[in-house]
């Protein structure tokens, strides 16, 4: 199995979301931050193509590891508060 990879993006992007692309179901079990303007998705394989249509470029968004996503979500002004990216906001 391909392994997990995540990515962050703005949260005006959310209607943009192709979710049959995504391991996240819908806007609700996305990971939001604690502010509302940012969102992560997971995913395996490459980048769905959503991304370039958001990024208007052929190199996308910069990924993340589990490991380092969940650095991220533990220790970011942003984020804290949430301690798992398996966890519901």
């Amino acid at each position: 199995m391909d392994e997990v990879k995540y990515i962050i993006l703005d949260s005006i992007h959310l209607s943009k979301v192709m979710w049959n692309d995504v391991l996240d179901n819908g806007p609700t079990t996305a990971r939001h931050s604690c502010d509302g303007k940012k969102f992560i998705l997971k995913y395996t394989g490459e980048q769905p193509a959503f991304v370039f249509f958001i990024t208007q470029d052929t190199i996308g968004l910069w990924e993340y590891t589990s490991s380092e996503i969940e650095e991220i979500v533990s220790t970011s002004p942003d984020w804290t508060g949430y301690t798992s990216v398996t966890k519901l906001p």
